[in-house]
Order: C-alpha cells, then sequence, then structure tokens
C-alpha cells in the first residue's frame, strides 16, 4: 500500500474518496455530485464542476497526492501475448508495439492515446509474457490532471476501475482462483469476474437501482432524491410493493443469467460465491431475490476485512481502495 495517497473515483452521480496516511486506510468519504455536475463537466473543467471539484478536495483532503479510478468507458483494456524480445526498450514498447496491437479498436489516431501494460504472466516455452494492456485518450487524462491541479492535488496514478478492483481481489482474495464481483451501482450494475487475481470479463447489467427510484417518483409524484429517501427509509414499506420487487426481479434473472453464461461457458472453473457492492447494496429486497435466484452464496465484499475504514470503502468503492495498494 502507498504510505500517503487518496484515492479517487468519479461515479455517475457520486464522487468516492479513500485517504491512506501512513500505510493505513484513515477516512473514506462520499459526496454526491450536484445537479449539473457530471464525470464529464469534471473533465471539461466547466466552472461550475471546477469549483465543487475544489470545494469538496481542499476541504475534504489532507493529502495532495492522489489516483484516479477511472470508468470503463474511458480506457480501452485488451489482453495479449507479446514475445518477450518486444519488451527490451519500454519506450518502443509504448509508442510502438502497443499502438500497433490496438489500432483495430481505437477510435481515433493512435497518437492520441497514451498506453501502458502489465505482465502477468510468463511462458518460458514460448519465450513469451501475457500482458493486460490499455488504453486511454490522452484528452480526457491530461484534462483530469489540470482539473485536480486547480484543486490542489497531483494526480499521481491512474488506472482502470477493474484493474483497480483487481488490486484488491490479490491483495484480500488471493487464496480464491475465481472472484465474481455484483457491483448494485445507481445507473447501471455490473459483475466482473477475475482468475487468480487477473482481470478475466466485465457483464454489465443495464438495470440499477435508479429504475426502482424512478418507478416510485412516479407513484408519488415527486422528485427522485425524495423518491430515494422514501425507498431508503422504507416508508410504508414501500420496498415491498409489487412494482418495485418486480424489477427485483429482472434485475435477479440478469445476474442468474450472466453466472449461468459464464459458467457454461467456463466449465473447468468452479464459481461458488458472488460478492456484491455498490450504492444498491443497501436494499435488502433485491439483495434477497438475487440471493434466491442464484446457486453461488452471496456474500457482501466488505465481510472480507474488520477494519470499519476499510469495510465501508468495500462497500461502496471498493476500487478506490485497490488503486491504493500498488
Amino acid at each position: 500500500m502507498y504510505k500517503n495517497i487518496a484515492g479517487i473515483e468519479i461515479g455517475g452521480t457520486r464522487i468516492k474518496i479513500v485517504q491512506v496516511k501512513g500505510g493505513k486506510i484513515e477516512k473514506f468519504s462520499v459526496f454526491d455530485l450536484p445537479e449539473g455536475v457530471s464525470r464529464e463537466e469534471i473533465i471539461r473543467e466547466t466552472p461550475q464542476a471546477k469549483e465543487f471539484l475544489k470545494n469538496v478536495l481542499k476541504k475534504e483532503m489532507k493529502i495532495k497526492k492522489a489516483a484516479l479510478v477511472m470508468a470503463d468507458n474511458e480506457t480501452i483494456l485488451q489482453k495479449m501475448t507479446l514475445k518477450e524480445n518486444l519488451f527490451d526498450s519500454e519506450e518502443k514498447m509504448k509508442n510502438i508495439t502497443l499502438p500497433f496491437q490496438f489500432h483495430s479498436t481505437l477510435t481515433k489516431s493512435d497518437t492520441d492515446y497514451y498506453f501502458d501494460y502489465a505482465i502477468f504472466k510468463e511462458i518460458p516455452e514460448e519465450a513469451s509474457y501475457e500482458i493486460q494492456a490499455v488504453a486511454v485518450q490522452k484528452d480526457i487524462l491530461d484534462n483530469y490532471k489540470k482539473a485536480f491541479k486547480s484543486a490542489g492535488i497531483s494526480l499521481i496514478k491512474a488506472e482502470p476501475r477493474v484493474l483497480a478492483q483487481g488490486d484488491l481481489v490479490r491483495e484480500y482474495l488471493a487464496n480464491e482462483p475465481t472472484v465474481a464481483i455484483l457491483d448494485i451501482s445507481h445507473q447501471q450494475s455490473h459483475i466482473d469476474i477475475y482468475q487468480n487475481g487477473v482481470y478475466e470479463i466485465t457483464r454489465s447489467i443495464d438495470l440499477g437501482i435508479r429504475e426502482i427510484i424512478d418507478k416510485v417518483s412516479g407513484m408519488f409524484n415527486c422528485s427522485n432524491e425524495e423518491a430515494f429517501q422514501k425507498l431508503k427509509n422504507n416508508e410504508g414499506d414501500i420496498q415491498n410493493f409489487e412494482d418495485c420487487l418486480d424489477l427485483c426481479e429482472e434485475i435477479a434473472s440478469d445476474v442468474m443469467q450472466t453466472l449461468d453464461f459464464y459458467a457454461y461457458s467456463n466449465q473447468n472453473v468452479k464459481l461458488d460465491k458472488l460478492y456484491y457492492c455498490g450504492g444498491g447494496s443497501w436494499y435488502k429486497p433485491l439483495l434477497d431475490t438475487i440471493a434466491n435466484r442464484i446457486e453461488e452464496e452471496l456474500i457482501p465484499l466488505s465481510q472480507i476485512q474488520e477494519d470499519e475504514n476499510v469495510k465501508e470503502g468495500l462497500s461502496s468503492g471498493p476500487a478506490t481502495i485497490g488503486i491504493t495498494l500498488r
């Protein structure tokens, strides 16, 4: 773990910050993004987003170095096997080899991207390495750096969400050969699967807690914020209203189908647990519905650690912890 650093993730509706001091997690915080402020506005450095980021980071953070968890749609990931002689020059690898390997998946010129990689397996008999490579548009990362700098924070590291979460898997779940994590998010849920600590695949689920909140908002003709509070507080047993439970069934069905398809496609892999986390993991009827539909045991990700600061981060923003570990 880094000695002094803050792990930061900017989601669709919230910003999550974990602060590490003296090699220990000191604090985990979550802030709602105000209306008119999104990750895209922060990247573009609109005045309102710039002011919000400055206020949050300057007020909240004692640590002035940060590591950023990048969203799935901000990076391109690719596993590849390359001959070991290609690794003789780091500059050649990042400026020639990786741009060539990514060429067919890029939407802009390869000169508009930064490239990096991590070796995760050596294949001596083939004189090769298996690597996880990543490409990110330069303007996105450069604008993040500017936005953080204007708030007095030095951005020293950035990593895709699934790889940051993979660091956490290798640290805390190293004894489990196959790990599946369900993130029940506000806008969209997804399941990430890791094999021996290495990121394998993500399956997105179109539904999230937002659809249930929208349903409650329509029922009571109220704002989404009011609907969220009604749902969270279970006013009038609203969590168990038929319309809400129907949406729980839809999400649970998607989760079950995702796991079943993975098991069918990987019959030599044993998956007996599904860890869960995310902004919607408080909704018990949804968890109960998922648990009843799947064969795997449903376990809160926060259960893998005892430290309360760590548990809170694992529940709401595991990648923010993962990015501070290596």
